[in-house]
């Protein structure tokens, strides 16, 4: 970003106390979004890679760090770190703003359906039939990749 990039990049930025809020556009997903030259950018990355002085490496995430903020709008340097995939979700995860199970406000199952659905013997389109969701979410239910933090 040039120096009038980051002026008008700063003029969106509303910084307290704690936390720097992005006051621009947001995405669908509620994240900023800066453009320049047309061309968007998250405003957490931009930051991020102004802090520490060079491109986001690829593949990595301008990741909240955990504990320590997990507000969508905060771009504040000192709360961003530059993260893997993984590691990303696990601060979702140590911080309750994962959004897999019960924490989505669009999921159809509860927590009190998943040891019913672990342990019925049925096949997965059947169970899906009965709880309104695809054989595919059955699968990953039983398996364990979804729902993990219900035994």
């Amino acid at each position: 970003m040039d120096s009038s990039d980051w002026e008008r990049f700063m003029s969106k930025v509303d910084i307290t106390e704690t936390c720097w809020l992005w006051t621009g556009p947001l995405n669908k997903g509620g994240y900023g979004k800066f453009s320049i030259y047309r061309i968007s950018y998250s405003p957490h990355r931009l930051m991020l890679a102004e802090k520490l002085g060079r491109p986001i490496a690829d593949g990595m995430h301008a990741a909240h760090a955990p504990e320590i903020c997990h507000n969508r709008a905060c771009v504040n340097p000192e709360h961003l770190r530059e993260a893997t995939g993984k590691e990303n979700a696990a601060d979702r995860i140590l911080d309750g703003t994962d959004t897999a199970g019960s924490k989505n406000p669009r999921a159809i199952l509860t927590e009190a359906d998943i040891p019913a659905i672990r342990a019925d013997t049925r096949g997965l389109t059947t169970i899906g039939k009965d709880y309104c969701v695809s054989k595919h979410v059955i699968y990953h239910i039983k398996s364990g990749r979804t729902w993990k933090h219900i035994t």
